[in-house]
């Protein structure tokens, strides 16, 4: 009776846990974005330098900013994607953690190792909880444990891909900043414009 109404409290505990994870994660969903970059207006002020033209000129500038915005969608797309592998992975691991606080098996850390991860199942194994159950609560530790490492894996190589966009994202901005100001600059001449301009496109298609 004892044990049943312990059970009853943990998975109480267990419900109001789950809630308060599930209102934590659509907070830093909304909080917690990648720091956009300041997009500045391409303009349509350009004059014709020599031979190159103006349209020629606003062109290059659109395919620069729209290029810009591609690695910014791409950067935001594989954070967003981290965050959710890694939230699956912490909530996985919450879960092991409340099944062994419920088995009375102490964690050190913040994620069981392989080997309280061990003592636990040789706990569940030979505790008191009803046989019929041990073989699941068994699969489903070593089940939430190997989800949980690999999207922690998954998670940081998400990350990693995020930041090479976000690194592009800033090579590109920086590109554009540049060459508006040389072809804004009072003595630019043509060989020079056009030598910002192919360098802007090639940036933008080889942003490393």
């Amino acid at each position: 009776m004892a044990h049943t109404e312990s059970m009853r409290i943990f998975r109480i505990i267990g419900i109001l846990l789950l809630l308060i994870l599930v209102a934590w994660i659509a907070v830093a969903f909304t909080l917690d974005r990648m720091a956009g970059p300041e997009l500045l207006g391409i303009g349509s002020g350009f004059t014709a330098i020599g031979h190159v033209t103006g349209e020629q000129i606003n062109e290059a500038m659109r395919e620069g900013h729209a290029s810009l915005l591609k690695e910014v969608d791409a950067r935001n797309a594989w954070h967003r994607g981290a965050e959710i592998a890694g939230w699956i992975s912490f909530a996985l691991t919450a879960v092991i953690t409340l099944i062994a606080g419920a088995q009375g098996q102490p964690i050190a850390g913040a994620e069981p190792t392989a080997e309280e991860r061990a003592a636990l199942i040789e706990k569940i194994q030979r505790g008191v909880i009803p046989e019929s159950r041990r073989p699941r609560l068994v699969l489903l530790i070593g089940l939430f444990a190997a989800i949980s490492s690999v999207l922690t894996a998954t998670a940081s190589r998400l990350e990693v891909q995020a930041q090479q966009h976000n690194a592009r994202v800033g090579t590109i901005q920086k590109a554009l900043e540049m060459t508006r100001a040389r072809l804004t600059s009072a003595n630019i001449n043509e060989q020079e414009a056009q030598n910002a301009l192919e360098s802007l496109r090639e940036t933008c298609i080889h942003p490393d």
